[in-house]
């Protein structure tokens, strides 16, 4: 049989419902699984009026499960004499149970600690599924979670929004769901514009169809096939493109159930304008998708997305040209305010805008930002840029004008419009606008030297900053978007192979931030960017397919390491595994360290070898040594790693025939200092001894 919920609500944020839907799938798919229920498919569906859940093939009953109730310990169950007291005679009874059936099993009573208990084991049945299918979903919606909810009407619910009618069919009878004041029943509604009626759901397989000839496309998938053929549509009729958007078009699938795509048109002089800042308007203020002709120039029309019928058509465009029109008309007084006065001019009104309570603003934050862009173009660069200090000095400057208050997303593009404006050169006006790359869900990062020097000076102040007055992410929350921008760190590194390891990247923005917070603990602050750092990195590694046990070699160290070393250790493992010899080259670095005592900090005198084959392996270590090292410094940990190889007939040697434990203990510690010694050089590679066997 299949099973359908419908919850009908008040408009619920587009945002909101992808990660809802996710949720009820995971949830009902727990629920059906703790209680024994079979199904074969989840299907989960949703608009803004309503979340859907349709469960195919689901079983009549529950599966027979055997169950097991524990109950107090043993030594509190029965006497000295063995006979059950007061405690296991209630048990028994609570289970429905004779005294006899009762069982003693052993039960973990804390970490590692276990005890025996008396326990009652039942084998079930299984009841007919109708007979739970209520409670089920009742527990389903009740644990749905949203980033906002609210309450209603003093109801002791909450909710992402009101709810205002529930559909519950199990096969075609209705079950019994309530949440507030309302009770489930077998009927929903459908468009509150266009059939805004109950309409009678007699079956699950009957839902979707019932809801389309009531002018609700249910599944958001469908919805959003259906706007990108329309667009496609007035794409060929137009000989225009839209300006792609992947976000935009998922979002729109999601704010409506009837999706009609509308042509509005707009005055030509508006075009005069930067087009990021007619875009912005259309795409993040309106929802419309921008035109473009074939050369990529704007044209003066766009796409709006009704939630209406074709007849509507001409009333949606006339409304649609209207609000535009007068949002350009604001887009335009500002622009035309801000052109006023050179970029540079409004340099001092930064004073007036906070970076971060108790770093001062805006103004204080280029301070820092300039000496920590002559840093990165020495340590980068290995030159002092000419146009360095004065494009730091306008990269912030937009920050002030009327059009990034009111389009915060455009800071940086606009900067670099007025730069342009003003005549500056075009490495600043390049600068200006590479500095926010990459941004959210592109991967186009700086390409100009100085774009790159202020790219990443930006982000790294931002994560020092941020971590010093304690703003550091938490679980899904991270409001100043840390982590995408310690994922651009890495990114343009890595890219452009810059030979420079974090403790050095950050050393400035730390030293300053000492400077403007004197209490602030800054080898705390060090070591939860570190751990910060890690994280990013050990993500991005191991969705680039390298295992846990490469990714934890690789990262020994790596806040001393050059970023792109680290890449290049992973890669060189990775070629190591696929090496017959793997696993004799790992046994023989473990036999190393694994044999070193924790703490153990004895010296070692080359003249006080013994054996030929410890001396012998002191000898090739030393050969091998230099060449190591070499490769070491210039990254080539493959080449490194070829290096360690020829140590392997020497360490077996070594273990084979010399006994490190000598009852001397001069010459133990002299053998375990060795073995130090050569386990710091390995080392130089990575932790290899934390890789693991095939």
């Amino acid at each position: 049989m299949n099973i359908l919920l419908e919850i009908g609500t008040e408009e619920i944020p587009a945002r909101f419902l992808p990660n809802t839907m996710e949720s009820m799938r995971e949830l009902a798919e727990k629920l059906l699984d703790q209680n024994a229920v079979d199904f074969e498919k989840i299907y989960t569906l949703a608009t803004p009026q309503r979340l859907v859940i349709i469960i195919y093939g689901v079983a009549e009953h529950q599966k027979p499960r055997t169950i097991t109730h524990f109950g107090p310990p043993k030594n509190a169950a029965y006497d000295k004499e063995g006979s059950p007291t007061k405690a296991a005679v209630s048990f028994a009874n609570s289970k429905n149970i004779k005294i006899n059936e009762i069982v003693v099993l052993k039960k973990e009573k804390s970490p590692g600690q276990f005890g025996e208990y008396i326990a009652a084991v039942i084998n079930e049945k299984g009841l007919p599924t109708k007979e739970i299918i209520s409670d089920i979903f009742n527990k389903l919606i009740t644990s749905l979670q949203f980033p906002k909810t609210m309450r209603w009407n003093n109801y002791d619910v909450k909710f992402a929004r009101p709810v205002r009618w529930i559909l519950a069919l199990c096969g075609s009878v209705p079950f019994n769901v309530e949440f507030g004041a309302v009770i489930s029943n077998n009927f929903t509604f459908g468009h509150r514009f266009l059939s805004n009626q109950k309409i009678q759901i007699n079956s699950p397989d009957d839902y979707i169809s019932a809801l389309r000839n009531a002018f609700v496309i249910v599944d958001p998938d469908e919805r959003k096939q259906i706007i990108q053929e329309q667009i496609s549509e007035i794409e060929r009729e137009l000989n225009a493109l839209v300006v792609n958007d992947e976000g935009l078009l998922t979002t729109v699938s999601y704010i409506l159930e009837y999706p009609t795509a509308v042509i509005a048109e707009f005055s030509v002089d508006f075009l005069r304008l930067p087009k990021e800042l007619l875009i912005s308007v259309m795409r993040d203020h309106q929802k419309y998708f921008a035109l473009r002709n074939q050369n990529g120039t704007l044209i003066n029309k766009c796409i709006v997305i009704s939630n209406t019928l074709k007849e509507n058509a001409k009333n949606v465009a006339k409304g649609a040209e209207k609000v535009l029109g007068a949002r350009f008309d604001d887009a335009r007084f500002y622009f035309e305010q801000d052109t006023n006065t050179p970029l540079l001019e409004k340099f001092d009104s930064l004073k007036s805008i906070t970076f971060q309570e108790g770093l001062g603003s805006i103004y204080d934050k280029v301070q820092r930002l300039q000496e920590i862009c002559r840093f990165l173009s020495i340590s980068l660069f290995n030159e002092e840029i000419s146009l360095l200090n004065r494009a730091v000095n306008l990269s912030k400057a937009d920050l002030s004008t009327g059009v990034v208050k009111e389009f915060p997303e455009l800071q940086g593009i606009m900067g670099s419009h007025y730069a342009q404006l003003d005549g500056e050169s075009d490495e600043i006006v390049q600068a200006i606008l590479e500095q926010y790359l990459p941004k959210p869900g592109e991967d186009i990062l700086p390409k100009t030297k100085i774009g790159i020097i202020l790219s990443l000076a930006d982000k790294i102040d931002n994560i020092a900053s941020s971590f010093g007055l304690g703003l550091i992410p938490t679980g899904s929350k991270d409001p100043f978007a840390l982590r995408r921008q310690a994922i651009g760190i890495i990114s343009i590194i890595r890219q452009r192979d810059f030979i420079i390891n974090f403790t050095i990247l950050f050393g400035t923005p730390l030293k300053l931030l000492k400077e403007k917070l004197p209490q602030c603990n800054i080898s705390d602050v060090y070591e939860k960017i570190e751990f910060f750092l890690r994280q990013r990195l050990e993500a991005i590694f191991s969705s680039e397919g390298f295992s846990h046990d490469q990714i934890e070699a690789a990262m020994d160290n790596f806040m001393n390491l050059p970023i792109s070393f680290i890449y290049h250790r992973l890669n060189a493992y990775r070629e190591l595994r696929e090496d017959s010899g793997y696993n004799e080259f790992l046994l023989a670095v473990k036999r190393v360290s694994n044999i070193i005592p924790k703490g153990f900090g004895g010296d070692f005198d080359c003249d006080k070898l013994v054996e030929m084959d410890e001396k012998n392996l002191y000898v090739m270590v030393k050969e091998t040594e230099p060449r190591f090292l070499k490769l070491v410094e210039s990254g080539n940990f493959k080449g490194a790693i070829d290096c360690l190889k020829e140590l392997i007939l020497y360490i077996n040697k070594f273990f084979d025939s010399v006994l490190v434990m000598d009852k001397n203990m001069e010459v133990r510690d002299n053998r375990l200092g060795l073995l130090k010694y050569i386990h710091e050089v390995v080392k130089l590679a990575g932790n290899i001894s934390s890789l693991i066997e095939k």
